[in-house]
């Protein structure tokens, strides 16, 4: 498929940036957390907060499956995965991306789909 050219478009990006061995993406997320421990004073408000401590992302992708179903993006539990639009930031730059689950979906009407969802914690590697 041919990339876009844009005029006065900045870095405007449309549709999903890179490739997915095994899937052809039809959507991917990337959703950031870095919770918060609260200080609390002697009648349980808040007054301070510790963050940076263990901060983690989790994408969910999904679409149409182009390899066999058993062999979608190469995924494994407990095997780091490799994907193509991982983000830095938010607190978050180390880590490998862990599968959590994957589904795949198959009915007359359609092309056989599949739904991964991996979480990356800041500094966790497979050994």
């Amino acid at each position: 498929m041919p990339t876009p050219s844009y005029v006065q478009g900045g870095s405007i990006i449309r549709g999903v940036e890179n490739a997915q061995s095994g899937i052809n993406i039809q959507s991917h997320s990337e959703v950031f957390n870095n919770p918060k421990e609260y200080i609390m004073d002697r009648h349980g408000g808040r007054t301070g907060f510790a963050y940076d401590y263990d901060a983690s992302s989790t994408v969910t992708i999904s679409g149409e499956v182009n390899t066999a179903t058993d062999s979608v993006c190469s995924a494994a539990f407990g095997t780091a995965m490799t994907i193509g639009n991982e983000i830095d930031g938010y607190g978050l730059t180390t880590g490998d991306q862990l599968l959590d689950d994957i589904t795949i979906d198959q009915d007359r009407e359609s092309f056989i789909s599949a739904s991964l969802t991996l979480t990356r914690i800041e500094g966790l590697t497979v050994a």
